[in-house]
């Protein structure tokens, strides 16, 4: 089983919930944002204030992970970028009404 997952914008609202909910389910889990979880201090195994626009902290974030976790749309600077260089499972989650979540596995 596949139990090491990089969360994408832990720092905000959905991806804090989304860190918390991985960690329920005994994932390990590393968020990765511009900024640490303005709601709450974040659950997250490690945490990472960093750019993924930065190929450097790209690279450096998907060390050792096996899936990539992002509360955002799929067409977004890290996914655009994973594509040359990951190659595990990404997971989306796209909001379809409030409270609502539809999630999605794509690979890349």
């Amino acid at each position: 089983m596949n139990n090491r997952v990089l969360v994408c914008g832990a720092g905000g609202f959905i991806g804090g919930h989304l860190v918390k909910r991985l960690k329920q389910e005994r994932f390990w889990a590393r968020g990765v944002d511009l900024k640490r979880n303005e709601f709450s201090p974040s659950l997250a195994d490690q945490f990472v204030v960093g750019d993924l626009r930065d190929p450097s902290v790209f690279c450096e974030v998907l060390e050792n992970i096996d899936t990539l976790a992002k509360g955002s749309m799929p067409h977004t600077t890290a996914t655009t970028a994973s594509r040359s260089v990951w190659r595990g499972s990404t997971i989306f989650l796209g909001l379809r009404a409030p409270g609502a979540a539809d999630a999605r596995k794509h690979r890349l």
